[in-house]
C-alpha cells in the first residue's frame, strides 16, 4: 500500500492510493483511485479554468520499473469570465488519459516516478467555445493534450 502523490504540470493537483493487485513485484498490476482539482488559471483561448475531479486508474508494470497507465477522471470544471461570451460555464467531464513511465525507487519508503502521454476531455455537460490560439478565430474545441507527471510516492 502507498499514498501516490502526482503534480500535473498546467497546475493541476493529484492526491491518490495505489494498491497492488498481486504478489509479483517485477510485473506487478496497480489500481489507483484519486481526488484531483485545478487552481484557478487564466487560459488566453478560453477563460478562467478550475476543475475538481476523481479518478480511477490501471498501471501496469513490465519485468522493470518501466510501466504504463491507464486512468479515467470524472469531475465539474468550471470557466469563468469566457474570452469572446464574457460568460461562466460549468459542465461534467469525462477525460480519458494514456501514460508511459518509469518509477525510482528512493529509499525503503520513498519512490520517484516521472510520466509523459497524453489525454483528452471526451465528453462534457456544457461545452464551451475553445480557440485555436490567441486570435480567437478558429474554434477547436477539446483536443488531445500532452500530459507530464512527477509522482511522488510514501509506502507503507
Amino acid at each position: 500500500m502507498n499514498v501516490l502523490w502526482p503534480l500535473f504540470p498546467g497546475n493541476k493537483y493529484r492526491l491518490g492510493y495505489r494498491l497492488a493487485l498481486h504478489d509479483q513485484p517485477a510485473y506487478r498490476t496497480e489500481f489507483i483511485v484519486g481526488l484531483g482539482v485545478s487552481l484557478p488559471e487564466d487560459r488566453d483561448t478560453e477563460g478562467r479554468f478550475s476543475e475538481a475531479s476523481g479518478a480511477l486508474a490501471m498501471r501496469q508494470y513490465f519485468g522493470s520499473a518501466w510501466h504504463v497507465e491507464l486512468m479515467v477522471a470524472y469531475g465539474q470544471s468550471r470557466l469563468e469570465d469566457h474570452v469572446t461570451t464574457g460568460l461562466d460555464y460549468r459542465s461534467w467531464d469525462l477525460e480519458l488519459m494514456g501514460l508511459i513511465g518509469y518509477e525510482w525507487r528512493l529509499a525503503k519508503s520513498w519512490s520517484l516516478d516521472l510520466q509523459a502521454g497524453a489525454g483528452k476531455v471526451v465528453q462534457k455537460s456544457n461545452p464551451w467555445p475553445i480557440y485555436e490560439d490567441d486570435t480567437l478565430q478558429k474554434e477547436i474545441g477539446e483536443v488531445l493534450a500532452p500530459v507530464g507527471t512527477v509522482n511522488l510516492t510514501y509506502w507503507f
